[in-house]
């Protein structure tokens, strides 16, 4: 079985999952609406319901260990976004109706309105009143869930009962496995390299990591800073977003950029419109653990935003060992590693 089928598989067993989550959740409401008054079931369709509903905490329990368990990609990283079990279960009720259109209707027939709110969403993840009230907030603004961009509600700050709910698209992709496209325009690139010759350059190039959730400088003329970025996409097998600042939606770019493994590069040469953009971009990055990279001519950026994650070429220039590009392929890579005087 190839990788990507292999991955494809893993995403089909966590949609499978999702919706059985979500059927549950429906038929757990279902009981409790009936056990209220506000509808009617016969005994037969109760008993039956009702079983469903006691597989709850079994279902739900199953759908977390499964989905921590994925490996490195899109489905793994909406995990790390979301936060708590709690916030990773709301999550699933939500999307589901986004992967499985009869739970939509199922949702619409419980609810009596066409668009998920946030108080359906509440009735669904919880039979108690306390439950829901201690649910609530972890929906507010200032949550993974929404600060993330995973969710979004109508309004800023606190959820409110009647606020509409919706689901950003990559998040949806993601959890299917699909790719997910930039929010905005942008250049991509992906840079590949044999993984023996990545095991021998990392050992050799001295390059800092780029930090998920951090925002790194990296400091030099245009060549320079292309080509650091170009060696450290390589090595860590992720591809580039490159834009242009100001980022117009930082926390669209950020956490879409998390969702799809990519390194997120803003280019910017002005001070005072680059560190607006910077101050932007650390908060988005913070709340969806996206590798940000800003890259400007100056090393004095880099001393004005009090950043310690900065790179300067000049740096890394100046530890670089001469020849060594020279066991790398013909490509994108050697030549970077050329211009940085490997």
């Amino acid at each position: 079985m190839s990788n990507a089928t292999a991955a494809a598989e893993l995403n089909l067993t966590l949609c499978v999952s999702v919706i059985e989550l979500a059927r549950i959740a429906a038929a757990r409401l279902t009981v409790r609406d009936a056990a209220l008054g506000f509808s009617r079931l016969a005994a037969p369709q109760r008993t039956a319901l009702q079983g469903q509903a006691d597989r709850w905490d079994d279902v739900a329990g199953g759908l977390i260990e499964l989905w921590r368990a994925q490996p490195r990609g899109g489905a793994r990283q909406l995990v790390a976004m979301s936060g708590s079990d709690d916030e990773l279960l709301l999550f699933a009720l939500a999307v589901a109706p986004h992967i499985d259109r009869t739970l939509g209707r199922a949702y619409k027939s419980l609810a009596g309105v066409a668009e998920l709110t946030v108080g359906v969403l509440l009735d669904l993840a919880a039979p108690a009143l306390e439950q829901r009230l201690h649910l609530v907030r972890v929906l507010h603004a200032d949550r993974p869930l929404r600060a993330s961009g995973l969710l979004e509600v109508d309004r800023p700050g606190p959820a409110m009962l009647d606020d509409r709910i919706a689901v950003a698209a990559s998040a949806v992709a993601a959890l299917r496995g699909e790719p997910i496209a930039s929010p905005g325009s942008a250049t991509a690139e992906r840079h590949q390299l044999p993984d023996d010759v990545i095991d021998a350059l990392e050992a050799t190039v001295s390059m800092p990591r780029w930090v998920p959730g951090k925002v790194t400088i990296v400091a030099g003329p245009p060549a320079e800073r292309s080509a650091v970025l170009t060696v450290r996409a390589a090595l860590d097998r992720r591809p580039i977003w490159h834009v242009a600042a100001p980022v117009a939606d930082a926390a669209s770019w950020c956490r879409d950029a998390a969702l799809s493994g990519v390194h997120l590069e803003v280019t910017s040469d002005g001070l005072p419109e680059t560190m607006r953009s910077i101050d932007a971009l650390r908060w988005s990055a913070a709340r969806t653990h996206a590798a940000v990279v800003f890259s400007c001519d100056s090393g004095r950026l880099a001393a004005s935003a009090g950043d310690p994650l900065h790179v300067l070429t000049a740096a890394v220039r100046e530890a670089a060992t001469p020849g060594l590009s020279q066991s790398v392929p013909p490509g994108t890579v050697r030549s970077a590693l050329e211009t940085l005087g490997f």
